[in-house]
């Protein structure tokens, strides 16, 4: 499975913010298209990247 760049860098973002909306702003994009990255990379892998419900965000081993 090939994994895009720009990909890994917008989920550091949020990993590194604990926010997808601060890990947006972090990287100049909008929250809903930080979103739909999350939500594609997950169907790639098949696994969650984040524990649900947790604020800040916490990301999954």
């Amino acid at each position: 499975m090939k994994l895009d760049e720009r990909h890994l860098i917008q989920l550091a973002a949020v990993v590194q913010t604990g926010s997808v909306t601060e890990g947006a702003e972090l990287i100049g994009m909008t929250q809903p298209a930080v979103s739909r990255t999350l939500s594609t990379l997950e169907k790639r892998l098949g696994e969650p990247l984040f524990f649900k419900g947790q604020r800040p965000l916490q990301p999954t081993p």
